[in-house]
Order: C-alpha cells, then structure tokens, then sequence
C-alpha cells in the first residue's frame, strides 16, 4: 500500500471505500457469493490493507469482519455499515505503522 495516512480514522475511511467496491464487483458477478472482510496486518512501516475474500483466508491475513447478522451473502450486506463495523473490529488490530 503506497497511501499515507496521519491517522486511524483515516485508515478506516479509505478502507471502507475500497472494502465496498470489492463488494460491489463481486456481488454484480455473484449476488449470493458469501463474502468476509481480511486484515494484511501492517509491518511497523507500512498500514495494514484489507482483502475482501470469497473464498479461504488469504495467507498472512486475519480474520477481521464476517457479516454474519446480516447474512454473508454479499446481496445483504448493508453497506453504510462497512465502515463503523470496520473501525471497531480494527482498532485493537496491527494496522498504523510505527512511523506514521
């Protein structure tokens, strides 16, 4: 991730944008395809990215949101939550660099 970001709340906005693009393209191939949302931590120099999978965890990712209330189904995901459920299931997680 080349981005620069001077805070977390930053981090969370951008990543949500692009958690909900994912999902977009995704769902317009496979509405009903099971979706979960996947933390590359950050290195102590680079932020942490996200991967939104439909598959098995990516290598080297953590389990951070499964939309479970909702059902997983990308169909049903309302997304003007992506964001808060992002902030909150991140916050504890190891995604600011050390320098930033």
């Amino acid at each position: 991730m080349s981005e620069t970001f001077k805070d977390y709340t930053a981090w969370v906005a951008a990543m949500a944008q692009k958690i909900e693009a994912d999902m977009r393209t995704i769902g317009r191939v496979d509405p009903f395809a099971d979706a979960a949302v996947f933390l590359k931590p950050g290195d102590g120099v680079r932020w942490g990215d996200v991967v939104v999978s439909t598959g098995t965890m990516p290598a080297g990712c953590t389990d951070v949101i499964r939309f479970g209330p909702h059902g997983s189904a990308i169909l049903h995901v309302p997304y003007s939550h992506v964001q808060s459920l992002l902030w909150n299931a991140c916050r504890s997680m190891p995604v600011l660099g050390t320098h930033a």
